[in-house]
């Protein structure tokens, strides 16, 4: 539906599942796709979650679609309530939308037994995107691999290189399995050293890892304690620095120093005089 591509806001789709036919429970695929340019095959982009869709028994089904711009693939399974006689198997889709006018469709199976069995197929397509600067450390892989699973199974996988521009396919896939019901495919990637992975639907964004900046060490500011030896030995010498000195005292501190040293000189000297008059009189 809306193969145009319009704006569509808050758009609804209901399906009308007719006679001789029964709902398959938990069939119902919808998905975002894009065509190819022959207008036969198509891309699945994403598909809508589980949560939007709502059984009505086994006579249809609602999905809210939200607000929509592209166009959309609503695929399921019915099974035959008459053994297959009916020459063909009719549903009727009504699309509804706050800015349209409703539009119904009445489809029908082939005109080949009524057995509804027809093959579907899809493709599952991405693309890797790098952030790391143009590869300014020189380690992107030269490739990178994606893993296909299938209902949990690994089922296939992708070499990706940049011949490629990153891009990657998985096409002619099964959409069901041998008893009508739907598959699940997903994609993984295999872990890319010195990058983390990002997955956004089947698109991948590997970010390198930023190199951790080593902080230098500081060198050693601690205060070492002296040892009991030498404190004693700074103790010792402060206290001997401490300790006053014995000073003669100095010429003209006062009047009264100045007279004393006077008259010990006086007296120093008449001794000599005398002991010299004495030797000189012996002579």
């Amino acid at each position: 539906m809306n193969y145009a591509k319009e704006n569509i806001q808050k758009a609804i789709y209901t399906d009308i599942i007719g006679g001789n036919q029964n709902l398959v429970s938990g069939s119902i695929s919808v998905a975002n796709v894009t065509y190819s340019s022959d207008g036969e095959n198509y891309n699945v982009d994403s598909y809508y979650p589980q949560a939007s869709i709502l059984e009505n028994g086994v006579n249809g089904f609602t999905v809210n679609l939200g607000d929509i711009s592209n166009t959309i693939i609503v695929d399921y399974s019915t099974k035959a309530t008459d053994g297959g006689l009916s020459q063909q198997y009719e549903n009727r889709g009504e699309l509804t939308g706050e800015n349209i006018e409703k539009q119904v469709v009445e489809v029908h199976t082939p005109n080949n037994g009524g057995n509804g069995n027809a093959s579907m197929k899809l493709s599952i397509s991405g693309e890797k995107t790098w952030i790391d600067e143009n590869n300014a450390r020189g380690l992107r892989p030269s490739f990178i691999s994606i893993e296909l699973y299938r209902n949990g199974e690994k089922v296939d996988s992708r070499d990706v290189t940049a011949k490629e521009n990153w891009k990657y396919s998985f096409t002619d896939l099964d959409k069901y399995d041998e008893s009508g019901k739907l598959y699940d495919y997903d994609v993984k990637e295999v872990p890319v050293s010195n990058y983390t992975s990002q997955q956004e639907g089947y698109n991948f964004i590997n970010t390198i890892i930023p190199v951790k900046e080593e902080t230098p060490e500081k060198p050693d500011q601690s205060i070492t304690t002296p040892s009991s030896s030498s404190q004693v030995m700074s103790v010792s010498s402060s206290s001997m620095e401490s300790e006053p000195s014995e000073e003669l005292p100095k010429m003209g501190d006062s009047p009264r120093d100045f007279f004393k040293v006077l008259g010990i000189l006086l007296l120093i000297s008449g001794g000599l005089g005398m002991i010299y008059i004495r030797r000189k009189s012996k002579i």
